[in-house]
């Protein structure tokens, strides 16, 4: 179902970045003109705080991560510290390196000030056995946490940004971007057809596993290269397995044959997911340029 979001209706989002993958991905949504969220950066090395851009910072000792101190009082103060940095909010994305280990410990604080969690998480490439075996208890543990955990693809992570471009398509700082990006927009009350927080929990709330992906293409095509460039980056199992899909599209100018090639593409290959689209959003800086970005959640559920 397609509502109209009540324009006088303020949905507070905060996006905390974890870690340095964390702190980089917030400097790069800030720098890209994210709106319609608060950032903050936690981290547990102070030294991370001076490339942050963001404009709340919290340290925390790392002795506190690996539970050793013994001062139990201590531990209570950093945890009550790290709740009232996240504050009252109806959103939290925690972005950060899969492994890293505040990120469970902040998704823990959020659900447990019932606010609805999702983290974003990059999943790094690696041949090793031992690193796949950690990669997965990773995921096992940050499952317990949060609502939903989106995770940036396999092949996105060995792209690097390139820095001539903000409207790079593929690295992990600008998926993770993309994953918060189409979730603020679609709140913002920007618009015709819109996301209400109802829709966002259908979304987000209890649906485990999900992954974000984008396209990006120019010419006659490129709807349908965009479209198929999302697809493949997010990965057709993926995308086949999902409970629910959530379309973005951003353009200068968009046609209507583009929005329905887009429509058609994509549920195609979504299956029996459920299948939301938002309003377009326009973006003179786009040029020729058609961007696509999937967000896929309740994968195998």
């Amino acid at each position: 179902m397609f509502e109209t979001l009540d324009k006088t209706q303020t949905i507070a989002l905060k996006v905390i970045g974890i870690g340095d993958c964390g702190g980089e991905a917030i400097n790069h949504m800030m720098a890209n003109g994210l709106r319609y969220a608060e950032f903050a950066v936690i981290d547990s090395n102070a030294q991370v705080f001076s490339r942050s851009q963001a404009p709340t910072h919290l340290h925390i000792e790392g002795i506190f991560l690996k539970k050793l101190c013994a001062d139990e009082r201590q531990i209570n103060i950093n945890y009550k510290r790290i709740k009232e940095l996240i504050g009252d909010v109806s959103l939290v994305f925690v972005i950060a390196e899969m492994g890293n280990e505040l990120a469970p410990i902040v998704a823990q604080a959020a659900r447990e000030l019932k606010i609805l969690t999702v983290a974003v998480v990059t999943q790094l490439s690696s041949p090793e056995e031992t690193r796949t075996i950690k990669f997965n208890e990773s995921i096992q543990v940050l499952l317990e946490h949060v609502d939903s955990l989106i995770i940036v693809p396999h092949s996105s992570s060995m792209e690097q940004p390139d820095h001539g471009t903000q409207k790079h398509v593929g690295a992990p700082h600008d998926l993770m971007m993309r994953a918060v990006a189409c979730i603020a927009e679609g709140l913002s009350g920007q618009g015709g057809i819109n996301l209400d927080y109802d829709e966002v929990s259908e979304l987000l709330s209890h649906t485990g596993l999900g992954v974000v992906s984008t396209g990006l293409a120019s010419g006659v095509d490129r709807a349908s290269e965009a479209s198929e460039q999302a697809i493949m980056q997010s990965g057709a199992a993926e995308l086949s397995s999902a409970r629910w899909v959530y379309v973005t599209i951003t353009a200068s100018m968009l046609q209507m044959q583009e929005l329905d090639t887009v429509l058609r593409r994509i549920q195609s290959a979504t299956e029996d997911s459920i299948f939301t689209i938002s309003s377009p959003v326009f973006d003179e800086a786009m040029g020729d340029e058609l961007r696509v970005t999937i967000l896929a959640t309740g994968i195998n559920t």
